[in-house]
């Protein structure tokens, strides 16, 4: 047959509430303790380090090329290294951009002073009533003036070209 043990309910409750309520406590602190460091460590390995390459974003997009965002721990430490790469590359492109339109600036005024030195030439030479003649190395007439025309009676086409000693 069947065998049965007749126990009294009372004490039987009793021993199952102090077993679950005292492993209830125990397993509430482990998994508050478990909560704590991984709360701890997602602050230390993600928010901090994501913190401080927001702070280097913000300062590259205001021109901060140079910034430099400090050596991170673990994978974070990767994302860095790379961000300051980045940075620097930045940097010297646009000092070399920045020292490229100082260049094209000074090419420019450089052009603009010798168009103004031209003109001024063409207005002296065109308004003189003296003859106005170069020459280059060889004595080969690279400018001729209006009074030269007429001074010398050769027009410009005949007389830019030829040899000086030719003609006067």
């Amino acid at each position: 047959g069947i065998m049965s043990i007749k126990i009294p309910a009372y004490p039987l409750e009793t021993l199952a509430w102090d077993s679950y309520s005292s492993d209830f406590w125990f397993e509430l602190g482990g998994l508050l303790s478990a909560l704590f460091l991984i709360a701890f460590l997602l602050k230390r390995y993600i928010f901090v380090p994501l913190s401080k390459i927001n702070n280097g974003l913000s300062a590259v997009s205001e021109g901060k090329f140079d910034y430099l965002v400090e050596e991170l721990p673990g994978e974070m430490g990767a994302v860095s290294r790379s961000f300051n790469q980045m940075g620097k590359r930045l940097n010297l492109i646009t000092v070399s951009r920045n020292e490229l339109d100082k260049e094209i600036n000074e090419r420019k005024q450089f052009e603009t002073e010798l168009r103004e030195s031209k003109e001024r030439l063409q207005t002296i030479t065109t308004a003189a009533k003296d003859a106005i003649i170069m020459i280059d190395n060889e004595s080969i007439i690279t400018f001729w003036n209006d009074a030269s025309e007429v001074i010398f009676g050769y027009l410009k086409e005949d007389a830019v070209g030829k040899s000086l000693a030719s003609l006067i």
